[in-house]
């Protein structure tokens, strides 16, 4: 009885004109809010990884203004350097002849009466190919011992 008589009462108060307004305004509301969270939500994160992908690029731009201002400088460098590249560029042979060249250092070496051994001079020769044949090597102790 008790609840016949409330339900009764409600259906009256719902019957009121702002009982219907209050009513279709709550559920207004709260569609709303739910489709502007699910709207702005996927905005929002699109935002932020704009707002990142942004800053790594400052980084980087910074960074890469960092490296054209380094070789900026060492183009100045080599421009003022050039003459005395030339002068590099006569003194390294362009061949792989190591052979001559350690020749041509023993050379110089003798003429100044200097000793070099061959296996001071590049270690890596004996140690990659064992390139010394005994016969070179007993040239080279002939030439230690006359010196």
């Amino acid at each position: 009885m008790i609840r016949n008589r409330s339900m009764q009462e409600l259906q009256k108060f719902y019957q009121k004109p702002i009982a219907k307004v209050s009513t279709e305004l709550i559920i207004t509301i709260v569609a709303v809010m739910f489709l502007a969270l699910a709207a702005i939500g996927p905005t929002l994160t699109t935002m932020s990884q704009l707002l990142k992908d942004i800053a790594d690029r400052k980084t980087t731009d910074q960074a890469l203004t960092k490296k054209i201002a380094a070789l900026s400088t060492v183009s100045n460098e080599v421009l003022a350097l050039q003459k005395d590249l030339a002068v590099l560029d006569l003194t390294i042979p362009n061949t792989s002849d190591i052979d001559g060249l350690l020749r041509r250092i023993e050379k110089i070496a003798a003429e100044h009466k200097l000793v070099v051994f061959r296996e001071k001079l590049f270690p890596e020769i004996r140690r990659q190919n064992n390139q010394l044949s005994p016969r070179n090597n007993r040239r080279q102790r002939h030439r230690l011992q006359r010196n």
